[in-house]
């Protein structure tokens, strides 16, 4: 067991730490974590998050926290600094399933299963992310450990702290799979004691702390609340509602685990459908946290690819059992799959750590605003003109320059140059009056971006 353990350490390592800083903000998801972090702890408000000074309401603090913490810890500001929690809890996700998988499928199925984890595609580029889709993974994963193991109420404290990282997702996944089980086992009288009326109330109470918090002092954050939970379930915006065959399209970029996952799966009903079948427990769980997961993605409206992370635990599970019956039919294929997998993470490796932040346009962003950050002078009025431009670069202007923009009119613009005002100007619109100067200029993608300043 040590070896196979030491073993996954070092796959996790090398998939998520190799060149973890090396590319710019990639996405406005992302962005919108490492720079409400930095404000939080910039003005040493860590109750209620900001992004670019405006109050954010939409998501929990937890990863906010968590990321301000890691720019603590480091004495840095930077996109390392602000990836590294997400790794870690990419890290313990893995081993979770390992734990998992080898207490209720066998040890060779819990370490193909985290092995498959550990180097499927989809999971490793979000676990070299700071967004909170892999530390929702993990709290699911880790809850779904709990109830197996019999402990109740370790279970809801940790799916009300996942509630703090992500929402409702956390809590409803791990319960509608424990309910789905523990039915399909024929223990209905079981799961009453799982949600014991206190335990609900304990969780609830830690789940929607902050969010009572903010409502007390914020009463507009009640509308903001209602809205996200109904985007999510009811009425998705016109760039996320997709059709129902989209996770069908995206959930391949876990392949090769998915396929064997999937593949898996007749085979998984027709061993349960042995009186003496090993494992029977584990394996029937196995199937209703991937179905049941998978189910309650396609009910919502509101569809995103990295939503899928949450059901990669699940996938790697069954890719876990399936190839460990594999191996016990043929001795050979236990190396060979190892050895597919020490590929499949070099591959991984190659892409996330090299290939992408070559081509990246999101690296020539940061090298711009890192130009304008060494230009400003703390008397300067900060502007940015245009307000139209892509979501993660204007981020990426307040997280790189580690000021806080204002949005201006040219009108207004002009108001400030008649007051003599010492100016610091980015825009993406064209040539700004006398006495401005051009200082700075970048591409990117279909932006040209520059740099002015009157003094």
């Amino acid at each position: 067991m040590q070896a196979k353990l030491a073993f996954l350490l070092a796959v996790c390592a090398a998939s998520f730490f190799i060149g973890l800083g090396a590319d710019g903000i990639t996405r406005s998801q992302e962005g919108r974590v490492l720079e409400t972090a930095r404000e939080m702890r910039d003005s040493g408000d860590y109750l209620l998050p900001r992004l670019i000074g405006q109050p954010r309401f939409e998501k929990p603090p937890l990863l906010y926290w968590i990321t301000a913490a890691g720019y603590a810890l480091t004495g840095r500001v930077n996109e390392l600094a602000g990836r590294v929690p997400v790794a870690i809890f990419g890290i313990a996700c893995v081993l979770a399933l390992f734990a998992l998988g080898r207490r209720h499928l066998g040890e060779r199925a819990g370490f193909f299963a985290a092995l498959a984890l550990a180097t499927g595609p989809l999971f490793v580029q979000h676990a070299r992310l700071a967004e909170t889709d892999v530390p929702q993974a993990f709290f699911v994963t880790l809850a779904v450990l709990a109830f197996l193991g019999e402990r109740p109420l370790l279970a809801w404290l940790i799916m009300a702290v996942g509630f703090l990282n992500k929402g409702p997702g956390t809590l409803v996944i791990p319960l509608v799979t424990l309910a789905a089980w523990r039915v399909w086992s024929r223990e209905p009288r079981v799961l009453l004691r799982d949600c014991h009326w206190w335990f609900v109330l304990v969780s609830l109470a830690l789940a929607l702390s902050w969010h009572f918090a903010v409502l007390w002092t914020q009463h507009e954050s009640l509308g903001v609340f209602t809205t996200e939970l109904g985007r999510l379930a009811l009425k998705a915006d016109e760039r996320h509602d997709e059709g129902y065959l989209y996770y069908f399209r995206e959930i391949l970029n876990f392949a090769p685990w998915i396929i064997v996952a999937v593949a898996g799966i007749p085979f998984a009903f027709r061993q349960l459908r042995r009186p003496t079948g090993d494992g029977a427990r584990g394996l029937r769980f196995a199937l209703a946290w991937f179905l049941i997961t998978f189910l309650i993605l396609m009910a919502t409206r509101n569809k995103q690819r990295h939503y899928l992370v949450v059901l990669l635990p699940s996938c790697a599970l069954l890719a876990g059992w399936a190839l460990d019956r594999l191996a016990a039919w043929r001795a050979w294929i236990a190396p060979a799959i190892v050895a597919a997998a020490i590929a499949l993470a070099a591959g991984n490796i190659w892409k996330c750590a090299v290939r992408d932040p070559q081509r990246s346009e999101d690296v020539v962003m940061r090298d711009f605003v890192r130009r304008v950050a060494a230009s400003l002078r703390p008397d300067d009025e900060f502007i940015f003109l245009d307000s139209t431009a892509y979501g993660r670069n204007r981020i990426a202007l307040a997280f790189y320059t580690q000021r806080v923009f204002s949005t201006v009119t040219e009108r207004a613009l002009r108001e400030r140059l008649a007051a003599n005002t010492p100016l610091a100007v980015v825009t993406t619109a064209g040539p700004l009056p006398v006495p401005l100067k051009q200082l700075e200029r970048a591409k990117v993608g279909r932006l040209t971006w520059t740099f002015w300043k009157n003094r």
